[in-house]
């Protein structure tokens, strides 16, 4: 919450390393702090002037666009990037966000279901899906879905993972167990799985 001492130490940062896309990201996101939502949006164009592929800063802008309102604007840039690189589960994850702005739950879903399909190792997006079936009142049917996926794959770390996750919102912890488990018979290194399973011991 030290604003002041934030900007002046961001200050010296980007006076010797102008050329930093993260530098830049993050006075954008001191400047969203300040409420000062021109400046951000000057500092997230010049962090992707500087490296286009930067997720942080892009992320800046469509929080931008969303909180001015602007929602058409916030899908058309990630959709257009989307375009370019379908299959990039960080994209797909901002993309969520911007559908979930615009009340698009489905596409919303969707979007987080190939984020994790691209990478079995993104916990923001299992959360994030977790929180929207919890709000749809959808957790039960999103189970048995996921559980068939499970079945017609049997190689999938992120369907066990999701089912777990979705068993545990249940409190199913035995159960969510089991699927984490699975998951981790198939990767020993499925960080998610690992992580709640862990934390499933921990509890009990």
């Amino acid at each position: 919450g030290e604003s002041s001492r934030a900007q002046s130490e961001l200050a010296l940062l980007l006076k010797s390393h102008a050329d930093r896309a993260d530098g830049q990201t993050q006075s954008g996101s001191l400047q969203m702090r300040l409420g000062e939502p021109v400046l951000a949006r000057q500092a997230f164009q010049r962090a992707l002037a500087i490296d286009p592929d930067s997720i942080a800063a892009l992320n800046g802008l469509v929080m931008l666009d969303v909180r001015e309102g602007n929602i058409g604007r916030a899908r058309g840039v990630v959709e257009e990037r989307l375009n370019r690189r379908p299959n990039d589960s960080a994209l797909l994850l901002l993309a969520a966000r911007a559908y979930q702005a615009a009340g698009a739950v489905d596409k919303a879903e969707d979007a987080l279901r190939k984020a994790i399909e691209a990478d079995a190792t993104n916990a923001q997006a299992y959360d994030m899906l977790g929180q929207l079936y919890m709000s749809q009142h959808k957790v039960v049917q999103a189970t048995a879905q996921f559980e068939e996926l499970a079945r017609r794959d049997t190689k999938s770390v992120a369907a066990h993972t999701m089912v777990g996750l979705l068993l545990q919102a249940q409190n199913k912890p035995a159960a969510a167990q089991e699927s984490y488990q699975r998951a981790l018979d198939l990767n020993p290194r499925a960080a998610v799985a690992a992580n709640n399973l862990a934390w499933l011991y921990a509890e009990g």
